[in-house]
């Protein structure tokens, strides 16, 4: 029997679907299982301290839609502009889910842990929150693990949605 986890995940706290128009996929979650009140918000890595794809200093641009189900964020992400995993899924893919995340107290120590068992960051954001300090990064899983995982240190204060679906 092999040893213990290189990095024990407490606990799964997101899901995510990449998709092509947040707002038809919300309205179909909505209406046809309930799934919501959305949270729709649109991410610029203008209004973060640095972003990164591939290693690589990055700007990109994206519209993502949070829900609770049962104690689980359900995320949705469409991609707008700029390098991003998001667009490498969809390309290769299509629409389906793409990654699954979980919330760490440190991201840098999270980060070092996955490099230890050979994951790569593939993208990250530092600084999205109000007060610049929610960070995340999504680490190269997927080969081994069949999906992308994202590690999220969270914000104290997260942004203000641009709207709700339904309308509040």
């Amino acid at each position: 029997m092999a040893g213990g986890p290189g990095f024990k995940l407490e606990k799964v706290t997101q899901v995510c679907l990449v998709v092509e128009d947040i707002d038809k996929m919300v309205e179909a979650y909505w209406r046809r299982f309930g799934i919501g009140p959305w949270r729709i918000i649109t991410f610029d890595s203008a209004n973060c301290s640095t972003c990164t794809y591939m290693g690589r200093p990055a700007r990109f641009r994206m519209r993502f839609a949070l829900t609770d189900v049962a104690g689980l964020t359900l995320e949705m992400v469409q991609h707008l502009d700029g390098d991003t995993i998001y667009k490498d899924y969809l390309k290769r893919a299509g629409v389906g889910v793409q990654h699954m995340g979980t919330n760490v107290a440190n991201l840098d120590e999270a980060i070092a842990r996955m490099e230890a068992l050979g994951y790569k960051v593939l993208m990250s954001a530092r600084g999205f929150g109000k007060s610049r300090d929610g960070h995340f990064a999504y680490m190269g899983t997927e080969e081994e693990l069949g999906t992308v995982w994202e590690l999220v240190q969270v914000p104290t204060v997260r942004a203000d949605p641009d709207r709700f679906y339904p309308a509040q």
